[in-house]
């Protein structure tokens, strides 16, 4: 370039990437929040990550859709294959992923074919139906349409989803399987193996099954289905008995006015995803005597165990298929728990209700600490922490504070405002974090980096809102 051009050219970039500023901030401004925290409970114990999306406004009730990943997925990843996320901050809802880990199964899968994860009040449904429960009470942080609860998952998610159904209807309005199996497929692991293969037991008996499971509760459940026609984990089998089984379990629970057959769908469409390599679908649907839509059933050929329509940014995806997290929502929105109704939303041209200022829990609260090194380095170390609300009461906002004994220095904080005077740190929490729901624990990971030397000794006394934590 010659010489008396480059300033030019330097100014034209200059003027390009500063013309970016706004459009970039506002990038960074339009993305929603996604954060951990831990569920205890009578039947145990897991981590779940909620997604509260982009311009939310508490005081605006808005559908929860929870998503129960598959084995050796976690919800980080479940929520970049499925892009859940990226529909709630379109359409405005919040989305909750329960997470199995390794410590409940080697693989961190859901424990579907356990008869003890397979009925109300007990197992992984009690726990996830406890998670459920926390976040539509913890109303300073999020505002939930309760009439508008669904659940959707993947291969064993699938098949804890349609448990969850079964086992909670008064709780979810519809429910979503890609790759799933039907109610109590399997009542071990050695069955469960035999079962994607060649299905679980008669269809209709375990329709029976899941009605009885519903109990006093008892309800139509509106399924949507997806699944691959070249499935060789999870065999296409398995999609024809989720639709027949709970073909049974809405007959028997709608006084007679669903009354179909698998053989004879009210509407077939057949479809093919755009591109060279897209994906031909058939999608059934049926209806009952009313003319309502009951159940979906995608067909998708060539597709083997994968999210239809995901994103090739998480795992066990499918890109080429039509996209099941468009259908499920679809299917979602139109069916709540109890038709007729409509999610509230502000009257156009109002102010949406602002988020409450958080103010701090009274002294009664009752807290624990957990602080670890997760990495250290010569003069250096990283740590995690955290912090679980043991009190009956959300905490709604927080100020964590402690000290170092041996002169360590905080040099970079994250997942809160950190502060230090001397030996005393102080963290704030961000608006993103600011509730820990009561029996729950907010997990900062990471949490600081900081200098030492000498002694990486750790702190022993943490207070939060002024009282007094235990360390675990």
């Amino acid at each position: 370039m010659p010489k008396f051009l480059r300033p030019l050219a330097a100014l034209v970039l200059a003027l390009v990437l500063f013309s970016l500023v706004p459009l970039l901030q506002r990038a960074h401004a339009s993305s929603g929040t996604f954060t951990q925290y831990t569920y205890n409970g009578s039947a145990g114990s897991r981590p779940y990550y909620v997604y509260t999306p982009a311009n939310y406004q508490v005081g605006t009730a808005v559908p929860l859709i929870v998503m129960l990943h598959g084995c050796t997925q976690t919800p980080t990843d479940f929520a970049a294959g499925t892009q859940m996320n990226a529909l709630a901050d379109q359409d405005q809802f919040i989305v909750v992923y329960p997470q199995q880990t390794s410590a409940y199964n080697s693989l961190s899968c859901w424990n579907w074919f356990q008869p003890a994860d397979q009925a109300r009040g007990s197992g992984e449904p009690a726990i996830i139906a406890g998670i459920v429960q926390t976040v539509e009470q913890t109303t300073s942080q999020w505002t939930i349409d309760t009439n508008r609860v669904y659940v959707a998952g993947m291969s064993a998610g699938a098949a804890m989803s349609v448990i969850m159904a079964a086992t909670y209807p008064d709780i979810f309005a519809a429910m979503g399987s890609e790759s799933g199996l039907e109610y109590k497929a399997a009542t071990s692991q050695t069955a469960a193996t035999t079962a994607q293969m060649q299905g679980g037991p008669d269809p209709t008996q375990q329709g029976q099954a899941a009605y009885n499971a519903m109990g006093s509760a008892a309800r139509v459940v509106p399924t949507i289905v997806f699944q691959g026609q070249s499935d060789y984990t999870v065999y296409p089998i398995n999609g024809d008995q989720i639709v027949q089984q709970w073909m049974e379990t809405d007959h028997l629970a709608s006084n007679g006015t669903y009354n179909a057959s698998f053989s004879s769908p009210t509407t077939t469409t057949n479809g093919q995803v755009p591109g060279s390599g897209g994906h031909s679908y058939t999608v059934q649907t049926w209806n009952d005597n009313n003319g309502t839509e009951i159940e979906e059933y995608w067909k998708v050929n060539g597709m083997g165990h994968a999210w239809s329509g995901g994103s090739s940014s998480g795992s066990y995806t499918d890109p080429n298929g039509p996209s099941a997290t468009n259908a499920m929502y679809t299917f979602f929105i139109n069916h709540p728990m109890h038709p007729g109704t409509q999610t509230p939303t502000p009257t156009p041209g109002t102010t949406p209700t602002s988020t409450p200022t958080p103010t701090p829990t009274p002294s009664s609260t009752n807290c624990q600490i957990h602080y670890g090194v997760v990495s250290q380095w010569a003069g250096g170390f990283e740590t995690i922490f955290t912090i679980t609300n043991t009190g009956s009461v959300a905490i709604n906002g927080w100020t964590l504070r402690f000290s170092f004994a041996n002169g360590q220095t905080i040099t970079l904080g994250w997942n809160g405002n950190f502060s230090q005077s001397g030996s005393v740190v102080t963290v704030t929490n961000l608006s993103s974090n600011a509730t820990i729901p009561a029996g729950s624990s907010l997990i900062l990971e990471p949490s600081f980096e900081a200098t030492w030397s000498g002694t990486n000794a750790a702190p022993t006394t943490f207070t939060l809102n002024g009282m007094v934590c235990s360390v675990v």
